[in-house]
């Protein structure tokens, strides 16, 4: 027979971690158990377990996945653009849709790794053994996110473009693009412009130099967001999830934003800039995240 709020634990159980459980969730529960029924005491419970789904540390499969549902929005919304393009042309098809994935799988596995490390240890002090499994995964992610820009994504954008093409009923395949060569070859061109100055307009340089830097920024960005992570993870209630929420928008917004017809402007004066200023913003949180836990701290320990 199940008694009053065990539908309510069952349901905590599987989100929460066992501590969570023990000081907040099971508390809660048997005051309602050992007192009259009635909504205001039920409501208590629920409210409990709202309040904590920001505060608390999550179990290993919520975690998991809600990082995982974050990766499928970030990919979705990366390759809409290029889709609804398609669409409007009467040349999508099935395929398109896998040849668009690698251009945006790195993106994806960044903010879903920050997602992660925010769910999983969030609320509580993470033991040393975790930052080295979190530090693990952010170089495992980053050289990953090197090899699919550098060569995978460049192999899936010309097959997405062929496959444009055949669809469209043109007769040759298009030439591949500075989105089309691997990082080698993106390299060398730029060393040559470097080497020649005069040789390219002002425009195609600013081209050049975004598609060779935004590899690297793109595969330094698992280490960056996971710095970003581990220090807000320390932060209270929903402090820590409108920072998350905040930068992951905006990286994302950024890459959306960034077309070739603004992207020279937006570079400015630094080629290849334009690659670098999205991950400012992890970085300026992090830095401010960690002068108000040292200030905390402080606080703390002269009081």
């Amino acid at each position: 027979m199940s008694r009053r709020g065990d539908w309510i634990r069952g349901f905590a159980a599987r989100v929460f971690d066992a501590r969570t459980m023990e000081h907040v969730v099971d508390p809660a529960i048997a005051d309602l158990q050992a007192e009259p029924a009635s909504a205001a005491r039920y409501w208590a419970v629920v409210k409990a377990v709202v309040c904590c789904l920001p505060e608390a540390a999550m179990r290993a499969p919520v975690a998991a996945s809600l990082s995982f549902l974050t990766a499928v929005a970030v990919i979705a919304l990366l390759e809409t653009p290029q889709l609804m393009a398609a669409s409007t042309q009467g040349v999508l098809q099935p395929a398109m849709f896998l040849y668009l994935i690698p251009q945006g799988v790195s993106f994806a596995l960044t903010l879903a790794l920050t997602v992660w490390i925010v769910c999983q240890f969030g609320g509580h002090a993470m033991s040393r053994r975790a930052v080295d499994f979190v530090v693990a995964a952010a170089l495992t992610a980053s050289a990953a996110s090197f090899a699919v820009h550098g060569w995978v994504t460049p192999a899936a954008n010309q097959a997405f473009r062929v496959a444009w093409a055949h669809r469209a009923g043109l007769p040759a395949e298009p030439a591949r693009g500075l989105s089309e060569l691997t990082f080698g070859e993106v390299r060398e061109r730029w060393a040559d412009a470097l080497r020649n100055p005069g040789t390219m307009n002002e425009r195609d340089l600013h081209f050049l130099a975004v598609s060779y830097e935004g590899r690297l920024a793109a595969s330094i960005a698992p280490v960056v967001f996971a710095v970003f992570a581990l220090l807000i993870a320390r932060w209270r209630r929903w402090s820590r999830w409108a920072a998350t929420a905040t930068v992951c928008l905006a990286y994302v917004g950024y890459l959306l934003y960034l077309n070739e017809s603004n992207l020279t402007a937006i570079d400015g004066l630094w080629f290849g800039g334009a690659a670098w200023y999205p991950l400012g913003v992890p970085i300026v949180a992090s830095l401010i995240g960690s002068v108000l836990l040292t200030r905390h701290s402080s606080v703390g320990a002269s009081a």
